[in-house]
Parts: C-alpha cells; structure tokens; sequence
C-alpha cells in the first residue's frame, strides 16, 4: 500500500512539474518602459517623441489578440495625462483600464475590442508640443480579430492540471481505503475453522462441549 501511495505522489508531483513548466509564470519588465503582454511573455514598445512617422512603424510590436494587454512600469508615468489613441497617436481616444500590481507595475486594458490600426499612449501634457510627448505604440492586425485574450490558453492548462490533481487526489483517497481494511489471513481462516467445527475427546473419540476440561464419557482431561 505504501508503495502504491507513494507512486501516486510521484505521479502528481510530475504533472503539476511539466503542467507548470507549459503554463509559466508571468515575465517581468527589464527596465522602464511599456511592454506588450503576448501569453506569459513580455514584448518591449519602442518610445518615441511625439506620433512615430510612417516609416517608423515597421518595428512596432503586433498584438495578438483584439484586447491586448500593456504593462507599464516607468517613474514618468502621470494615468491623468496617459490616454490611448488610434492612428498611431493621431486618431481617436480608446477607453482602458488600469490596474495597479506589485512592484509599481501598471497593467493596461483597452476597453472592449480594438480594430485593426495602430495605437499609442501619449504620455505628456496635450496642450504642449507634439515633441514633446512620450509615446509607446502597438498595432491589432487582420489575424488578431478573431484571437483570444492573453492568457487564456494558461488558464486551460490550469483547469486541466487541476483536473488531473483531483483525480490522483482520489486514486490516492481509493488505494489508501482499500489497504486500510482488515485483511484475512491463513492462520485467521484456520483459527475460524476450528473454533466453528465440533469437539472430539481425544481419548474416546466422543463429541465434547467447547470449554469442557474433562470428558463427560471418559472422565479423562482434555487438553
């Protein structure tokens, strides 16, 4: 039984070591900048003073879904001056969301689905000079449309490692009732068999009650 319990928690040590090797955990930013959240990955933006040019835009990271997901970590960051814009800083406001996390990181969400354009925070005063601005800028492509939020696949993997934990926590929960109960032995069934068959004096052969220290035929003792 021992063995057979043991076996099983080698076996959910190794499903939680490679299910948690698949989902991994989230990255954390280098240095300050915004970065762009693909799966448990980072991907830097780029900074530039004002809205980028056209030939800058090449190098722009693509999201991967239609509602991305910035993290933000800079000490220059003010969330009162820090709005999203469409056409590459030069389009309409988007509405998102922040949500503080640890270690002064800032997490971003667009809010409702984005179309494919480009799209930059601005950072800065908006009545200042265009150079003056700090922007970082990501584009939703045409393949993006249809694409699932980040971390979405993590999740399934952890519904599915906790599938799989729960029904090694019952294998264990059966094997450890199953050893738990009393197991009948030979010397248990021999002993079962002699005190359930009749008594014989051992001398006159004659049947005897249980207990009885001497034979009522022969009055010899009973061993």
């Amino acid at each position: 039984m021992t063995r057979k319990i043991l076996s099983a928690c080698t076996l959910m040590a190794f499903i939680a070591l490679m299910l948690s090797a698949c989902t991994g955990a989230d990255a954390k930013p280098p240095h300050f900048g915004f970065y762009l959240k693909s799966g448990t990955k980072l991907v830097e933006m780029k900074e530039f003073a004002g809205s980028p040019d056209h030939g800058e835009t090449e190098g722009i990271p693509s999201a991967l879904t239609v509602q991305p997901v910035i993290v933000a970590w800079h000490n220059r960051i003010n969330p009162q001056w820090l709005q999203l814009i469409s056409g590459y800083g030069e389009g309409k406001l988007v509405g998102y969301d922040t949500a503080p996390k640890a270690d002064g990181l800032l997490e971003l969400r667009p809010q409702g689905v984005l179309e494919p354009d480009g799209y930059c925070f601005v950072q800065g005063d908006p009545l200042g000079t265009p150079y003056q601005l700090a922007t970082w800028c990501f584009k939703v492509s045409q393949d993006a449309s249809s694409g699932q939020t980040p971390g979405g696949r993590t999740s399934g993997l952890w519904w599915v490692l906790l599938i799989l934990l729960a029904a090694a926590a019952a294998g264990i929960y059966f094997i450890y009732r199953r050893g738990s109960q009393q197991k009948t032995t030979p010397a248990d069934t021999m002993s079962s068999a002699r005190s359930a068959s009749p008594a014989f004096c051992m001398h006159c052969g004659q049947p005897v009650q249980t207990g009885s220290k001497f034979c009522l035929h022969c009055g010899k003792l009973l061993s």
